[in-house]
């Protein structure tokens, strides 16, 4: 059967691994305007940091419904005696994140896949790696207190005329402008590289810890001349130990489709890989 990520695997994780150099801002104080680097500075506390209590690590299994997914992208029923399916299911995959830059999948053939399919095995392979590779490169920035830099020489920030703030920053090879909304939410972060122009406008949903990002829309080109992709990543929430960590992903692709997993068996802080 033909293999369902051949064209987009690449797509989408430049999609994905936009690592969001996100920034939020702490609101003012009733009847005066902070200055706008100390609202940088008193932004941290708005945002869910699991770092800040101690989680350094963690490991968890991924589950993908493989005969979902080949039946939404072949466009018709796969039946369960698929040599592919079959091979599919029987793939192991876990993931390994130390939140500080993307995550690390492990994809464990426990049989061999028919000989005549090792092409679209290997295509499977690579594009479950670049995905959630790619997801935890972004993810980890708003987790890890890297979406609010302290300001240094590198940065300048202004508050804007609607209650908001402007950051805009430089090093050798990245640009980047981000806009925060008079509440100091973060509403876009846009980069520019030699390789990538990318605008991603990251969601948030609210816990008694903090805010935490459940939808990142990335807007890219690659190259910066390059056609426009358009690519999201939603992300579901489940308890582990006394922290909160991703339970499910979508990333989707427009003009292509949605890719699925959701994450089990999780340990917290194990002997670093």
């Amino acid at each position: 059967m033909p293999n369902p990520l051949c064209n987009p695997c690449r797509s989408l994780l430049l999609g994905a691994i936009f690592s969001v150099a996100a920034v939020a801002a702490a609101p003012a104080q009733q009847g005066q305007m902070l200055n706008a680097p100390a609202r940088l500075l008193g932004a941290r506390k708005l945002y869910y940091t699991p770092t800040d209590h101690g989680l350094k690590y963690f490991h968890c299994g991924v589950y993908v419904d493989w005969k979902a997914m080949l039946t939404r992208f072949s466009g018709s029923a796969v039946p369960d005696d698929n040599p592919f399916l079959i091979y599919l299911k029987s793939v192991q995959m876990t993931v390994d994140d130390t939140l500080d830059g993307d995550g690390k999948l492990t994809w464990v053939d426990t049989t061999a896949p028919p000989v005549n399919l090792q092409k679209s095995r290997d295509q499977m392979h690579d594009g479950m790696l670049q995905m959630i590779s790619g997801f935890y490169q972004s993810w980890n920035q708003f987790v890890n207190g890297g979406m609010v830099p302290a300001p240094d020489t590198s940065t300048t920030e202004t508050n804007t005329a609607d209650g908001g703030l402007h950051m805009h920053g430089k090093d050798a090879t990245t640009v980047f402008d981000e806009d925060f909304d008079k509440n100091m939410l973060l509403i876009s972060a846009h980069v520019v590289m030699p390789d990538l122009d990318n605008t991603a406008y990251p969601t948030y949903e609210a816990s008694t810890d903090g805010l935490r990002v459940n939808m990142v829309r990335n807007v890219l080109h690659q190259p910066p001349t390059g056609p426009e992709q358009d690519v999201s990543m939603g992300v579901t929430y489940m308890p582990v130990g006394s922290y909160q960590l991703p339970a499910t992903l979508a990333v989707t692709l427009a003009g292509t489709g949605e890719f699925d997993f959701s994450f089990n068996s999780c340990t917290l802080n194990p002997t670093t890989p």
